[in-house]
């Protein structure tokens, strides 16, 4: 039985504002015309035409080409676009290695559609466009069609030019078993990685591609062996056991398909992180095998095996009956990456690397014998659906071929793998109640990237998204980055240029962490932690629509941020940004911040001592409401308010429950989205303030002040 997750692509198109900076627009003028009859209301109708087509690079390839699909929207009209306009591509189904680049335009992950948003003012006379590039698996047609709506859309440019289709024929040379079932031996052109492979990659993901879509069984066991030695060195139970052997009581996630997985793996680590994961994916005729994280080594031949049973369907035409001869299907790993600090990550081409965790693990593996050296992860465009952890790293940049079309996602929540996470030395056995039962609780925790012990850390040009959809059966908790480092002198982190994409709970942040013209998006305490400063700078905070509050439901949990800071230094500081919304979430629904225990802190001595030590904070130093907003425009999602106090559906009282210079809940020179004064009237002036000047706080420079590192030097961060 597989594991059907809904995807939450969240998608929006970046304002003006992260790319040119704060202070103006910054955005296209856009042209309207005035109509309206005597009597009658004037209506504003778009000069903008903007006409959609598709077209593929290639009407006839063969297995194992690559194909590439390239979607154009050009501006007609005699003026500007004033909205969004959306492209809907649907993505054939047998294909692989798919990799996405846009101009002009934002996209969310590929799967079975691709789903672009053009941001408003597109000229006239301009064009956006994205590619969609992927490699043909099967023999068959390749069909794709484009869609699109908003305003001043005018449809395809002429007629059929919004759909595409390409004739694949098999790849020459590739023979199937002769007759019977396909047990002994399978077509090697539907392996990936080929059978006889001389170069493959170390992280590789396995994948049989079939006549039709394949069905997953319920039991059987798939397993790679070193072919030199004989020993098995991995194994896949797609029947449930690594689960139920835990002893756990839920039902609402099916327990078959899923494993334990222990990120970090054969790094030289002491600790893990241990989560769940599926195996096994099925994307049209394409079944695709995660094997546990880092099994393999570089230059060595293995084979793979697989039990009759847990995949149905036909290769060739023959019925898949499993793979039981140590030569269907065996390959050799390329030789180790030249560089143990700078290594490239692709879905596709040429690249040290297929996954980022495949990637981190070789930094990890060699950290210790370059601890202080300079280390660069680079990642080309592509979707990557993967759980990441990084331990014990310093001095390393992650960064992408571009913001919008390197992807790094996951579904991954509360419910999934419960808590917030950590590393450990082996997986945790408490169960812990998620919904109407209980689920084991290994220790990684819900995000999709986990980061500890590592000082330094930039994330760049890239997408992180935890794809989780808010579900009311679920605990919905589902971080795309929990930055877990809180060293005083030593947890430094800046994020430029990204997009952290997820619903409840985006960003869980410790540390000295540096946000700046980045793009953050979710609905429910979408940023939070327990940092000494997290300075948003330049960027947009965006709330999405919360299905399951609707459009008309309680949006009391709504906020944007939930401040658990560490006494006595800046905590959360929003600066020069903007607080944007999507059209269906109602006005004046989301608050700028709300306490997690309110007038409990104060008996439960919280909040009280400032931290000045080399180990773990307590209580006494954490928990402080502390956030302020500076320079910010507000739009009229933001409650009149703004901040979520006792007399709002009996919300709890921040702590400090009086706001100075320093701590509590503060803005200053809030402005609307246009830039103008925003009105304080409604304001909540009892536990929060608008009135005090935030000037200390108003640049990088100031909000990093305190920062001293273990030689006692400061640090600003840069870009």
């Amino acid at each position: 039985m597989t594991r059907t997750f809904q995807r939450a692509i969240v998608v929006a198109a970046l304002p003006a504002l992260l790319l040119a900076g704060c202070g103006g627009d910054g955005g296209a003028d856009t042209a309207s015309a005035t109509t309206g009859g005597s009597g009658g209301a004037a209506t504003t109708a778009s000069l903008a035409s903007v006409n959609v087509s598709e077209t593929s690079s290639q009407t006839s390839a063969a297995v194992g080409d690559r194909v590439i699909w390239t979607i154009t929207a050009v501006n007609n009209g005699s003026g500007a676009t004033g909205d969004t306009v959306s492209l809907v591509v649907s993505v054939p189904g047998n294909v692989g290695g798919i990799a996405v680049n846009a101009q002009g335009a934002t996209c969310g992950p590929a799967v079975s559609t691709l789903t672009c948003t053009i941001p408003p003012g597109l000229a006239a006379g301009a064009a956006a466009t994205v590619t969609l590039t992927a490699t043909a698996t099967t023999a068959g047609s390749l069909t794709s069609s484009v869609s699109t709506s908003g305003e001043g859309v005018s449809g395809c440019a002429a007629q059929g030019s919004c759909s595409t289709s390409v004739t694949v024929a098999p790849a020459a040379g590739g023979a199937g078993s002769s007759g019977g079932s396909s047990s002994g031996s399978t077509n090697a052109v539907g392996l990936v990685p080929a059978n006889g492979e001389t170069a493959a990659y170390v992280d590789t993901r396995l994948q049989l591609s079939f006549d039709g879509t394949p069905i997953l069984g319920a039991t059987g066991l798939i397993k790679v062996f070193n072919a030199t030695t004989g020993a098995q060195v991995d194994q896949i139970d797609i029947s449930g056991a690594p689960v139920t052997a835990g002893g756990e009581t839920q039902t609402y996630m099916p327990a078959a398909n899923t494993e334990i997985d222990t990120l970090g793996n054969n790094t030289g680590l002491t600790q893990w992180r241990y989560v769940y994961y599926t195996p096994v994916t099925i994307s049209g005729n394409t079944a695709t095998i995660r094997l546990h994280d880092n099994m393999l080594s570089n230059g060595t031949k293995y084979y793979v095996t697989i039990d009759n049973g847990v995949l149905a369907g036909k290769m060739n035409g023959i019925p898949f009956a499993g793979i039981t001869s140590p030569t269907a299907w065996t390959f050799t790993t390329k030789a180790a990456p030249a560089s143990q600090t700078a290594v490239t990550v692709a879905s596709t081409g040429t690249a040290d690397f297929r996954t980022v965790q495949g990637a981190l693990d070789w930094i990890m593996r060699n950290s210790s014998a370059n601890a202080s050296a300079s280390k660069t992860i680079t990642i080309q465009d592509g979707s990557y659906n993967e759980q990441l952890f990084l331990r014990n790293v310093n001095n390393l940049t992650i960064s992408g071929q571009s913001q919008a079309g390197t992807i790094v996602y996951q579904d991954n929540s509360e419910s999934y793998n419960p808590g917030t996470g950590g590393s450990k030395a082996a997986p945790a056995t408490t169960l812990t109640t998620e919904g109407s039962g209980t689920r084991r609780a290994l220790g990684g925790g819900r995000s999709v990237l986990l980061v500890e012990g590592s000082d330094l850390l930039k994330l760049t040009n890239f997408t992180l998204q935890n794809s989780h959809v808010r579900q009311s059966n679920f605990n919905n908790q589902a971080e795309a980055l929990y930055y877990n480092t809180s060293t005083l002198t030593a947890s430094r982190m800046v994020a430029s240029f990204m997009n952290f994409l997820s619903a409840q709970d985006t960003i869980q942040t410790k540390g000295w962490v540096w946000y700046y013209k980045s793009y953050i998006a979710g609905n429910v305490d979408f940023i939070w932690g327990s940092p000494y400063a997290a300075l948003f700078e330049q960027s947009e905070l965006h709330t999405t629509f919360d299905p399951i509050a609707g459009s008309g439901g309680s949006y009391s949990a709504n906020a944007i941020i939930q401040a658990r800071a560490a006494t006595g230094y800046p905590g959360f500081v929003v600066l020069n940004s903007a607080l944007t919304a999507d059209a269906t979430v109602p006005a004046a629904t989301t608050y700028l911040a709300r306490s997690l225990t309110g007038a409990t802190q104060a008996t439960n001595s919280y909040c009280t001592q400032q931290y000045t030590g080399t180990g773990s904070l307590g209580n006494a130093q954490l928990y402080c409401d502390t956030a302020a907003y500076i320079s910010t425009k507000m739009g009229t999602h933001i409650a009149s308010g703004g901040w979520q106090d006792p007399n709002t559906n009996g919300a709890m009282a921040p702590y400090p429950g009086t706001p100075t210079a320093t701590a509590g809940w503060r803005e200053w020179l809030s402005m609307d989205a246009a830039g103008n004064a925003l009105s304080m009237s409604g304001r909540d002036t009892q536990y929060a303030t608008s009135a005090i000047d935030l000037s200390g706080l108003n640049t990088t420079a100031k909000v990093f002040a305190s920062f001293k590192d273990g030689n006692g030097a400061s640090w600003t961060p840069t870009p």
